[in-house]
């Protein structure tokens, strides 16, 4: 619908609805967001690690992991649900649409009935890693230190063993034909007692077609498969060397393993068709941990990076095909004008208003650092080589508005910050104690006054820029030299921001600190969480937000700190503000958290109110 059509509505109420639904009904897969309003933007559906996937029917599929996770497939989007915990979720599995069970981190379990989740009472403290079921009145949770507890429709009650290797799968052809496998031990349960099979090596998932057709995976890419009476070796492929993280197959004949290479980077599948093994190509990033399926073309794989995998019977494309490198820092001209800079993949994504896009992608390995003097003035800094085998080599690239030229190229240097007042007065970090300066005409060495590593950079003009980095470093610019100032602390000082040259904020490595300058000293603020900030920014005096580790985006008001809720556990590096009603956020895995509101209470967006 378009706005300019309406004309003449008989209530207010109407009217908000209908501009609602014009302004917000975009792409068929909502937005993931939290309830303090932080949305998925990058990756897609959201960005938490996923930890295992199960099917319930051909359109029907749920998804667990960190944070608290759980999305759930309609046959057509992901959707949040709402799991009333922020642990981590490691197995799902269920019975029917109706009963589903959800198990995780410092012994949780959840039950979803077909309305809600519901969290549920384990006798024992474990921290839980798969679940599996004959019925709903048969079920066995197994974890770490050998945990297994069973519940019998009523009541959880727990196995008492004397092997106390972390179980990492379990499965079962019956109630009385149930395996529990894990770090040096494959178990069995005939329906009254645990009996223990193996004693040595690596077992991560199990799976089978029945109770004459059972497969173990292992490490090295090898599978140990019963026949009902023997167990034998199977080398899936000589190539393979990974850890086999998950199996799944429609029959004995078609059969997927998940896992990731031996570096712990790419992630695998690799398919049985009766007579050998053979790799899928997949661009999914991170092991693959979790597979599920409800027929041979409907099989679904996730990953640690929070890829879906979704085959179709003769392919596995990416659901939604996102970035998923570390988003270092973030920078924007306006609300419709933003760019992020990545690690490994290096790469530059561009916020337009309306969806993000890769703009440039150099041939380098980091992208460390963004800023602009306008939205046809935008410059990144980066580093090739940045290892102890070989000198790095800094690069500096800037966008005129058409095109990305590389404006500087500067061995044995590593360029990993930028800010200026424009683009005739701009300040780049380097290598430790290293600061360039471009005059619009040239670029030269400044003398920092100090040889620490410098990590972030901020100034309020030409004669008033901080620096800050390694030992409590805090160095000022006054227009001709650098100067080293007292910030009381010998930790690493991370990232640096104002709104004038008598407010000034940076944030610490560990214990939770902002540092505030006032113009004359630095003073220390205790924000009440002690975690790793990476990053500071906001729109004003009375709005400014801390990031950091294990998703925290803390929020000060002029007054006081207040813990927001990220919806993430993905540490976070940077944030940037338009204003108080549209703040960016980003950090590991390609994290993008997008907070856009409108300007006063009467219009909220309606995404946002279903999903919390």
């Amino acid at each position: 619908m378009n706005i300019k059509k309406i004309q003449v509505y008989r209530n207010a109420h109407s009217l908000i609805l209908l501009l609602l639904i014009s302004c917000w009904v975009g792409p068929s897969q909502a937005k993931i967001c939290s309830k303090d309003n932080w949305c998925w933007e990058n990756p897609l559906p959201q960005g938490n690690n996923l930890e295992a996937v199960w099917l319930s029917n051909d359109n029907e599929a749920y998804a667990v992991g960190h944070s608290g996770t759980i999305l759930r497939f309609d046959g057509k989007n992901w959707n949040k649900m709402t799991s009333e915990t922020s642990q981590s979720l490691r197995g799902v599995w269920g019975s029917g649409s109706n009963d589903v069970f959800a198990v995780g981190e410092w012994s949780t379990i959840l039950h979803f009935d077909g309305s809600k989740w519901s969290p549920m009472s384990p006798p024992y403290y474990d921290h839980f890693t798969a679940v599996w079921g004959s019925s709903n009145s048969d079920v066995f949770a197994v974890g770490e230190d050998g945990a297994i507890q069973h519940y019998d429709g009523s009541t959880w009650t727990k196995f008492i063993l004397p092997r106390r290797g972390d179980l990492q799968g379990i499965w079962g052809s019956s109630s009385t034909d149930v395996y529990a496998v894990g770090s040096g031990v494959v178990l069995h349960y005939d329906g009254s007692s645990w009996t223990e099979l193996f004693d040595e090596g690596f077992y991560s998932a199990v799976w089978g077609t029945s109770a004459n057709n059972v497969y173990v995976t292992s490490n090295f890419g090898s599978l140990m498969r019963f026949d009902g009476t023997n167990w034998t070796k199977i080398r899936t492929n000589e190539r393979y060397s990974g850890t086999l993280a998950g199996i799944w197959g429609s029959s004995e004949n078609d059969i997927f393993c998940v896992g990731t290479d031996s570096y712990g980077y790419d992630g695998y599948i690799l398919h049985y068709d009766g007579s050998e093994w053979s790799q899928v190509i997949t661009n999914a990033t991170g092991t693959i941990v979790g597979i599920s399926g409800s027929k041979v073309d409907n099989v679904i794989a996730v990953s640690q990076y929070g890829t879906i995998l979704h085959y179709n019977g003769s392919s596995w494309p990416d659901t939604f095909p996102e970035t998923h490198n570390q988003s270092n820092q973030v920078w924007g001209s306006s609300e419709n004008d933003i760019y992020v800079v990545g690690l490994r993949a290096a790469a530059v994504k561009h916020y337009d208003g309306k969806t993000w896009s890769t703009v440039f992608t150099p041939n380098i390995d980091y992208l460390l650092g963004v800023w602009g003097g306008s939205s046809n003035d935008v410059y990144v800094v980066g580093v090739k080589n940045p290892t102890w085998e070989q000198p790095s080599t800094g690069f500096i690239y800037q966008y005129n508005g058409n095109n990305w030229s590389n404006i500087l190229t500067l061995s044995n240097q590593s360029f990993h910050s930028v800010w200026g007042v424009d683009n005739t007065d701009i300040f780049v970090l380097g290598k430790p104690g290293t600061i360039l300066h471009y005059d619009g005409d040239r670029w030269s060495l400044q003398d920092s006054g100090t040889t620490d590593y410098l990590a972030g950079i901020w100034g309020y003009s030409s004669n008033d820029v901080f620096a800050v980095g390694d030992h409590g470093s805090i160095v000022h610019y006054d227009g001709h030299t650098w100067s080293k100032m007292e910030s009381g602390t010998l930790e690493l000082i991370n990232d640096v921001w104002g709104t004038s040259s008598s407010n000034v904020y940076a944030v610490e490595n560990d214990d939770g600190i902002v540092f505030h300058y006032n113009g004359s000293d630095w003073s220390k603020l205790n924000t009440g969480k002690a975690v790793n900030y990476r990053g500071i920014g906001g729109s004003s005096a009375n709005d400014v937000y801390a990031v950091g580790w294990y998703g925290t985006i803390m929020h000060y008001d002029g007054t006081g700190w207040s813990n927001k809720v990220s919806g993430t556990g993905q540490y976070l590096q940077d944030v940037w503000c338009e204003s108080e009603y549209d703040c960016v956020v980003v950090g590991n895995n390609g994290a993008i958290l997008h907070r856009k509101m409108h300007a006063g209470p009467s219009i909220v967006p309606p995404l946002m109110i279903l999903l919390n």
